[in-house]
Parts: structure tokens; sequence; C-alpha cells
């Protein structure tokens, strides 16, 4: 699952997003707290997952090996 992919060195900064045919708000709110980028229903509709993705990895930043997380708090 995504806390598995998360927990894979140089993979916890790849966005996710979650493609399903649940549909009910619980699954989806477990998705998001687990650190989903999106959550999709099926049925798709190819030009809306285009954008979709497309958004998803514009609000992403360019992976950087050497970057360091810095802590607020």
């Amino acid at each position: 699952g995504i806390k598995g992919l998360r927990n894979l060195p140089g993979m916890e900064h790849l966005p996710v997003i979650f493609i399903t045919a649940k549909n009910d708000v619980e699954t989806e709110v477990e998705a998001f707290e687990l650190g989903a980028e999106d959550f999709i229903t099926k049925p798709l509709s190819p030009p809306i997952l285009t954008a979709r993705v497309k958004r998803t990895l514009d609000r992403t930043p360019p992976y950087n090996p050497d970057f360091q997380p810095t802590r607020l708090f």
C-alpha cells in the first residue's frame, strides 16, 4: 500500500493518485490521510484523468536527492 511505498528509499517524494471503484467517503478520507495527492473514482473520463494527473505533476516539485526537509516545530 501507500505506507509501504512511502517507506521505500527514494520513493517518499512521489505524488500518489488513488484510482479506485470505491466511492465511499471513508475510503476517500483514508486515502488523503495516507498522503494521497488526489482520489479518482471509476469510471474514468480520459480528459479529466489527464488534466488531474497534469495538475498533480505541475504542483510537485522536481526531485532533488540532496534536499533535506526542515522541521518547523
